[in-house]
């Protein structure tokens, strides 16, 4: 008799997936680290669970070709990034997400409590839930242009300025989908702004803002802003509450229901 080698697995690709999702009670197959995010999908699904407080290992695909392809036939899903809670396939970040606005995915992590993660570095922790867009509502996206002056004594961009960004984003998305006539009739004053400021932005960085608007209430309505950097992580994120007057009394008018559809899903 002769001595054999063992058996070797027909696919080392799936046998390297199979065996950490067995080994890590949850795994988040994504684009670059959960310190360094490399696509605006892998962000947000980081953003989440860090919020929840679950405990898990970032892999990042763009380090291997033949990982970023394996994972997508090894669960028949197209896309990344990928998660997996105690060895079963959750989804991607459109399913985390709608998981997270239903409170399932807290239920699922309710046992799990956050230790260090496997990453390189600890990063910046989140004191309030990422503001996530609505299914039913546009998502309008400003570039931002970041300018000398914008920069303080700490090497990024002041915190003053993302207010600005705030009402700027507003305006342009109102601009955009309504007429100079119905500009001339109405307009809107800013009764609040709240900022969470969530990672720094450095001079020669390029940002946008995406903004959506909630439900009217009589003449006001909250406007959200999430503020994200070119790699998509999110930087800063705001609500402002505005509210509709009439241009020439500046007297508080009730949001037009014919107004509404403008800011609809498109």
């Amino acid at each position: 008799m002769t001595d054999q080698a063992p058996a070797q697995p027909a696919n080392p690709i799936h046998a390297f997936i199979a065996q950490t999702v067995a080994q890590n009670a949850v795994v988040l197959f994504m684009k670059g680290t959960p310190d360094a995010p490399r696509c605006g999908f892998s962000s947000l699904a980081v953003q989440i669970l860090d919020h929840v407080g679950a405990a898990f290992v970032g892999v990042d695909v763009l380090q291997d070709d033949a990982l970023r392809d394996g994972i997508k036939a090894f669960t028949d899903w197209p896309t990344i990034p990928q998660l997996y809670v105690k060895g079963e396939f959750v989804g991607g970040s459109d399913i985390v997400r709608e998981m997270f606005q239903a409170g399932e995915l807290q239920a699922l992590m309710v046992e799990k409590r956050r230790r260090a993660r496997r990453s390189l570095r600890p990063g910046p922790e989140m004191a309030r839930a990422p503001l996530l867009p609505r299914d039913d509502r546009e998502v309008f996206v400003v570039p931002l242009e970041i300018r000398p002056n914008d920069i303080d004594d700490n090497g990024h961009v002041n915190n003053v300025v993302y207010v600005g960004w705030l009402q700027e984003a507003g305006t342009a998305h109102w601009n955009a989908r309504f007429d100079a006539e119905t500009r001339a009739r109405w307009s809107w004053v800013a009764l609040r702004h709240e900022i969470d400021y969530l990672r720094a932005l450095q001079p020669g960085s390029t940002a946008v803002a995406r903004t959506w608007v909630g439900d009217p209430q009589g003449p006001r309505f909250n406007r959200y802003v999430r503020i994200e950097d070119g790699e998509g992580r999110l930087c800063a994120q705001g609500v402002s509450e505005w509210c509709l007057v009439e241009a020439a009394t500046l007297r508080p008018q009730r949001i037009p229901a014919t107004m509404l559809p403008a800011f609809e899903a498109r």
